[in-house]
Parts: C-alpha cells; structure tokens; sequence
C-alpha cells in the first residue's frame, strides 16, 4: 500500500480508531450502564425514525424493504436482512457518530457500524465496507469485549470471528 493510500485510509477511518482507543488518551464520557441502556434504545428504536433525520431523503429510498415497526434490533436479528438496508445503518451509525451530529456516543456508533458489516457478510454474503478482514476482525473483537454490548449482538460478532477469521 502506497503512503497516500495508507494515510487516506488513516483519515477515512479515523473515527472508528477513536471509538476504540483503549490507551486512556480520551477522557470517558459514559459508563458502561449508561452505554447499555443507550444501545437497548437504539435497538429497540424506529430504523425510518432515525434515517428521515438524514439528509437526502434516505429514508424515502427503503420503503420497499422497510416499515415503521422494523428496529435496528428486528434487522440486525433477522435472517434475512436487506443488505441495502444494512448498507444503510451502517452509513447511519457512520454520520451519527461525528462532532457535527453527535446523535450517537461514538462507542455505540462504532458498535452499530460493526454489527451491520457483520451481518451483512453473515447474512447476505456481501461486502457493505471498505475495511479489511484484519480491520474487521480487530472491530468484532473490540465490540465483544464492551461489558455494555447486549448478547444479541455478541452472538453477532462470535458467529462472524468464527466464520470469517482465524
């Protein structure tokens, strides 16, 4: 990989590096309990809800694949998830997670980021990412070990770490 490409895909990825930075460099702003509760709401949470408040009419784009009943949880547990829906969350938890929305804790953002790439492969047997199998496998494992991660998605990550890395 050439400097430029190693630094663009640095800088592209740089706030899941923040998420994860476990050094103690960055002060922390939740506890564990609060990240617990805050992810069984988002689970439990309208997916429509959260991408009208996207710009771009995303929302407008899934009506054939999405109803308002349908939660981050229904779609991350389903066995047969759209992936352009997951495409979606993941883009989602992407945008929530910067300083100018702040709609999400980066840690629950990167969470919800990880989980859609997982089951997208898991499920559709597509690629939604550009991250690398090392990176991926760097992300389920640091997601598996957040005390505040709910078994649903544990179970998630295990099947992912068992069926796509070594």
């Amino acid at each position: 990989m050439s400097n430029q490409s190693d630094l663009e895909s640095r800088t592209k990825y740089r706030w899941l590096a923040d998420a994860m930075d476990a050094s103690g460099d960055r002060p922390m702003q939740w506890r564990p309990e609060e990240l617990a509760g805050m992810l069984g709401h988002q689970l439990a949470a309208s997916i429509r809800g959260d991408l009208e408040d996207m710009p771009g009419g995303v929302a407008g784009r899934y009506d054939n694949v999405l109803t308002r009943e349908m939660t981050f949880g229904e779609l991350l547990g389903s066995p047969h998830p759209p992936a352009e829906l997951l495409r979606a969350i993941k883009d989602f938890a992407k945008r929530a997670s910067s300083a100018e929305s702040g709609a999400l804790p980066v840690e629950l953002a990167a969470v919800l980021y990880y989980a859609s790439i997982a089951c997208a492969r898991l499920r559709c047997d597509e690629a939604i990412s550009g991250l690398d199998s090392q990176a991926l496998e760097y992300g389920a494992n640091w997601a598996m070990s957040q005390p505040w991660v709910d078994a649903s998605l544990l179970a998630l990550f295990q099947e992912f770490r068992e069926r796509f890395t070594k």
